[in-house]
């Protein structure tokens, strides 16, 4: 077995917690005393006499020695004045954008570029032809020679008038339907 204290984890120390060998091993790669001391008893910061240069902090994560205060000033995640997630603070930025995963976000680039290539799906219902496009965008066109290009931007302006009308269409509550409104 590889042992390192590059990365002191909780997983590490419940392999090797019975292996004297392995324990002394880790104990002489690890730089700091005071962080394998710590990573020993299975806390998860410990402090040092010296500040960091960035924040100030004097706290630091056992897992891997970096700057605890730094780290939390990264992390998006935030806690509530009762110790639990704030669950707010990870879904929206500090800009008050929405965050998105990583495979959500190439999924939504994907979608964009097939977009811009000319992809879309038509359907008809009645006197309405839609295209849908792989970011969701809805282009509707009637044959009195009504268009819209987004329809969905289209109801946030308008609001509940537009859904009275779309509730007195059923071709329109169709092509919603087939591009997954529901």
């Amino acid at each position: 077995m590889k042992v390192g204290a590059s990365r002191l984890t909780r997983a590490l120390y419940c392999q090797v917690k019975d292996d004297v060998a392995a324990m002394h091993q880790i104990s002489v790669r690890c730089r700091d005393p005071l962080r394998f001391t710590a990573w020993a008893r299975g806390e998860r910061r410990y402090v040092v006499e010296r500040r960091c240069a960035k924040c100030g902090s004097q706290s630091r994560l056992v897992r891997d020695g970096s700057c605890a205060g730094c780290a939390a000033n990264r992390s998006p995640l935030m806690l509530t004045p009762g110790g639990k997630l704030d669950k707010a603070a990870y879904v929206f930025a500090a800009d008050g954008r929405q965050r998105v995963g990583r495979n959500r976000w190439r999924d939504q680039c994907d979608a964009e570029r097939a977009e811009r290539c000319g992809e879309f799906r038509e359907v008809q219902h009645g006197k309405y032809v839609a295209r849908i496009h792989p970011t969701g965008r809805l282009e509707v066109q009637e044959d009195s020679g009504w268009r819209t290009d987004d329809l969905a931007k289209l109801a946030r302006e308008q609001g509940d008038v537009f859904f009275r009308f779309a509730q007195g269409e059923p071709d329109l509550v169709a092509v919603m339907a087939d591009a997954g409104w529901y």
